[in-house]
């Protein structure tokens, strides 16, 4: 890292993961809303949107990447009769590869899978915070719950600033 260079903030939204315990539980994400509250509360500076590359999401995309969120797209394959584009590996690069870089000071990491437990364990060993937003509590894995290292803000309790409804019944 050069003088000149900053550390800064970044969040990487596993959409699959996101979406799909929102939709469980009732709440649809705006995602532009959701931006603009990574960036006044965490004071993020990027944030990389992983999702699948279907059709049907390419107007949404195409609206996400005008507001400076970074795409990243993942092929998508049929298993059971199920499409699915399995990010966490894309996700973890990213992270790795921002690290060892030095180019993060801070990781929000938006989603509840407990595949990303070693990940936070190695952004931990290098003196990064980390604030896990999973969309509650039952959409959390618990090996990520238990870390004391980590921050944790559910979705489902700042659901009155990230989406166009009011909160949701408690489950």
């Amino acid at each position: 890292m050069n003088e000149n260079s900053k550390k800064e903030s970044f969040a990487y939204i596993d959409v699959a993961n996101i979406i799909l315990s929102a939709e469980r539980i009732g709440i649809q994400i705006d995602f532009l809303k959701l931006k603009i509250y990574l960036e006044d509360v965490y004071r993020v500076n990027k944030i990389y949107y992983f999702t699948a590359n279907l059709k049907f999401l390419k107007d949404k995309i195409s609206i996400l990447e005008k507001t400076d969120m970074s795409i990243v797209l993942k092929q998508v394959y049929v298993e059971n009769s199920s499409t699915k584009a399995n990010c966490d590996v894309e996700i973890s690069h990213y992270i790795t590869k921002h690290v060892e870089r030095n180019l993060v000071s801070k990781i929000i990491l938006l989603s509840g899978d407990g595949d990303f437990s070693i990940l936070l364990d190695y952004a931990n060993q290098n003196n990064i915070k980390t604030i896990l937003m999973p969309t509650d509590k039952k959409s959390t894995s618990k090996i990520l719950r238990v870390k004391r290292f980590v921050g944790i803000t559910f979705l489902k309790d700042i659901s009155s600033k990230i989406t166009n409804e009011k909160a949701p019944i408690s489950t």
